[in-house]
C-alpha cells in the first residue's frame, strides 16, 4: 500500500509492507514518526537549516531519509542501512519519491573495515536490530567515507552499537561542524557516548531530550 506522508503542507510517498511496525503505523494514517510533540524531527524543523547535508545512520525503511529529502529540501542524503529487508525497503520509498539527491548503503557503520550478521529483535519494530557475529553483512567506518565530510545533521540509532560507531568516526566528528543526533536507550550508553564526542570537540545541548528513547542533540563546542 502506498501512502502519502504530510508535513506543513509538504506531501511525500510511503510503501507500507508491516501495518503492525511501529513506524509504518504512523505512516498509514500520513504521519511520519517522530514527527509528534517532542519528536526529532519536529524538533530539527525548527532549529535546523533546510538545504545542505543529512546523513542518516540506522535509517530502517526510511521514515527520516524521506522527511530529510522532502521537508527539509537536502541537498544531499546518504543514509545507512544494514539490515537487507529493511534496506530494499528503503530503496523502495527513495526510489518511489525520485529522490536524486537521496544514496543508501546497505553497511553497517562501526570501528573498522569487517562484515556481521544482523539479528531482528522485533517484528512490531523492523529499526530494532542488533549486530552479531557473522559474514553477511560489510562492516565500514564513518572515518573511511570521504563523502561523509562536510555534513550538516547526523542522525544516529544503531541500537546499542555507540561505542563501536564513535570508535571510528574520530577523524569525522573532530573535522566536522554539523549538529549530531545520537539515540542513547540508558545513563551508562549517554554517559560513554558524551566521552567520546567531548573528545571529538562536541558538546550535548543540555535539556535537549527527543523521542521516545532518549535521543540527544551534540554540537561543536565553543
Amino acid at each position: 500500500m502506498i501512502v502519502d506522508l504530510n508535513y506543513v503542507g509538504t506531501k511525500t510517498k510511503a510503501v507500507i509492507k508491516n501495518p503492525n511496525d511501529h513506524i509504518q503505523k504512523k505512516w498509514s494514517i500520513g504521519n511520519y514518526y517522530e514527527a509528534q510533540r517532542n519528536g526529532m524531527l519536529n524538533y530539527i524543523f525548527a532549529t535546523e537549516n533546510k538545504g545542505g547535508k543529512f546523513i542518516d545512520i540506522g535509517a530502517s525503511v526510511g521514515n527520516h531519509t524521506l522527511f530529510f529529502a522532502s521537508v527539509m529540501n537536502a541537498l544531499e542524503v546518504h543514509s545507512f542501512e544494514p539490515l537487507l529487508s529493511s534496506f530494499e525497503h528503503l530503496q523502495e520509498n527513495v526510489d518511489l519519491n525520485g529522490f536524486e539527491t537521496v544514496v543508501c548503503h546497505n553497511v553497517a557503520i562501526g570501528e573498522k573495515e569487517g562484515a556481521c550478521r544482523m539479528e531482528t529483535i522485533s517484528e512490531d519494530n523492523i529499526g530494532m536490530t542488533e549486530i552479531r557475529e557473522g559474514k553477511e553483512t560489510r562492516i565500514v567506518s564513518l572515518d573511511q567515507l570521504d563523502f561523509i565530510e562536510g555534513y550538516d545533521v547526523i542522525k544516529i540509532d544503531v541500537e546499542h552499537y555507540n561505542e563501536e560507531l564513535l570508535k571510528g568516526a574520530k577523524k569525522t566528528f573532530t573535522a566536522g561542524t554539523g549538529s549530531i543526533y545520537i539515540e542513547c536507550e540508558s545513563i551508562e550508553e549517554l554517559l560513554l557516548t558524551d566521552g567520546y564526542m567531548i573528545e571529538y570537540g562536541y558538546q550535548r545541548v543540555q535539556g535537549v531530550v527527543l523521542n521516545h528513547t532518549p535521543t540527544y542533540k551534540y554540537i561543536k563546542s565553543l
